[in-house]
């Protein structure tokens, strides 16, 4: 008797082990169909791996997906300061109803302090559609410039595709957030977010504007300060949002690598 619930308690401990690491390992398919306008690309979708040494290429990556690959822990990939370089991957088909169009998605990573960019979209491990759009190119050389990284990309009626990005950043923190649009959607979506921020930063100068007219009138040097430090905290902003890189200094991508150290 007691060895019989010897056995059967390391049979249920074998199936409950199997069921975890299969779990830990399995992802699930992103579908797009006519209701997806705007999709975050998260858990379950969303698998991840860090290439500490940056040694690995898209070739060898597609082949070992299955075992080195593991599922995220929050919304979207964050690993702090890092100088590795990160992968990620999900798997999607294209649904949305309308066989005789090659359907066109922007692949959006929402954070723009990263130096590399890279995006492929294979097919049984065969790449059809490679992109490098991180910030070390000009930015006039995207598709679409804009002030984070999105990149259209073709996904055919009724096909199932894998979809790799890697990332990589010297000289700061690493975050992957990724989301994918229609395109109308992420046009009213950028739209929106240039109007806010347009207002965020008009706030701002008009707060230099004024008191440098302060400090003009009454000569107080903590007008001054307070001047250098509103500067200062615009210059965060606008590399923190990619503005600075889009507007400002898109020639020059050295001055993004270094610009958000000089006012902190």
């Amino acid at each position: 008797m007691l060895k019989q619930c010897v056995i059967t308690l390391l049979l249920a401990s074998c199936c409950v082990f199997l069921s975890v690491g299969s779990g830990y390992s399995a992802a699930e398919t992103l579908e797009l169909n006519n209701h997806s306008n705007q999709i975050i690309i998260s858990s379950p979708f969303l698998k991840w791996l860090e290439d500490p040494h940056d040694t690995y290429t898209i070739n060898g990556i597609s082949a070992i997906r299955d075992s080195a690959f593991k599922p995220i822990e929050s919304d979207i990939i964050n690993l702090g300061h890092t100088a590795s370089s990160i992968w990620a991957t999900f798997e999607v088909i294209n649904n949305t109803g309308n066989e005789n169009f090659d359907d066109i998605w922007m692949l959006e990573i929402g954070y723009p302090l990263l130096k590399r960019v890279n995006i492929y979209v294979a097919d049984n491990q065969k790449v059809l559609q490679r992109f490098q759009i991180g910030y070390e190119h000009n930015i006039n050389s995207r598709l679409i410039p804009t002030r984070n990284f999105v990149q259209p990309v073709r996904l055919d009626y009724g096909k199932t595709y894998q979809v790799y990005v890697n990332v990589m950043r010297e000289n700061g923190s690493v975050q992957l957030p990724l989301k994918i649009y229609k395109p109308t959607s992420f046009l009213l979506s950028e739209v929106k977010a240039n109007y806010v921020f347009g207002i965020f930063f008009g706030i701002l100068l008009a707060m230099v504007v004024y008191n440098t007219y302060l400090y003009l009138s009454v000569r107080n040097k903590a007008y001054l300060y307070y001047i250098l430090y509103i500067i200062c905290a615009i210059g965060a902003f606008l590399t923190t949002t990619g503005y600075g890189f889009l507007f400002l200094w898109s020639d020059t991508p050295l001055i993004n690598e270094y610009a958000l150290q000089i006012p902190s």
